[in-house]
């Protein structure tokens, strides 16, 4: 039975990493992408600027958020 519950742990400690991934993916992309198109045009700026600050606040809430589970997840593998 606890080799079972520590699969299932193991399973969403996997589904998470992915998910972190995923985050760190957005986030980069998505940062680097809105900067690269509205860095030409100046009057733009400001609306690139805000999105990108829009893009890591995401990125920041979601990456703490995951990481806490992830946290949480080591910590009942540890207590079986």
């Amino acid at each position: 039975k606890k080799q079972i519950k520590k699969n299932k742990l193991d399973l969403e400690y996997q589904k998470y990493t992915h998910l972190l991934n995923g985050v760190f993916i957005f986030a980069t992309t998505g940062l680097l992408g809105f900067i690269a198109s509205f860095i030409w045009s100046l009057e733009r700026l400001p609306i690139g600027a805000g999105i990108s600050i829009l893009i890591l606040v995401l990125s920041y809430y979601f990456y703490k958020n995951i990481n806490k589970k992830l946290e949480s997840i080591i910590e009942q593998i540890e207590n079986l």
